[in-house]
């Protein structure tokens, strides 16, 4: 069974901008956290307690970004986050 997105949509911050206003490089792991937090909440798994809980650790297998064209403050940007053994091509 192909791994299913689960997907949010975040806007982007003047803390995630550079003095250009374009986004940085930086903010990209903390958009990933957002994602994968809110997977688990989706779930109905409080994030803080999964590890504590199910004595699992989550290791970030892969990390893949494209921007189509530079983000800019207040654009909102979209995150996919997957779970399984390989995530699909979008």
């Amino acid at each position: 069974m192909p791994a299913k997105p689960y997907i949010i949509e975040e806007y982007v911050r003047w803390s995630d901008v550079d003095f250009a206003a374009s986004f940085s490089t930086g903010p990209t792991f903390v958009f990933f956290e957002i994602a994968e937090t809110e997977l688990f909440r989706a779930c109905g798994l409080a994030y803080a307690r999964v590890f504590d809980r199910y004595d699992i650790f989550l290791p970030r297998k892969a990390v893949h970004s494209e921007f189509y064209s530079p983000a800019r403050l207040d654009d909102r940007l979209r995150v996919a986050t997957y779970v399984g053994a390989s995530a699909p091509s979008l």
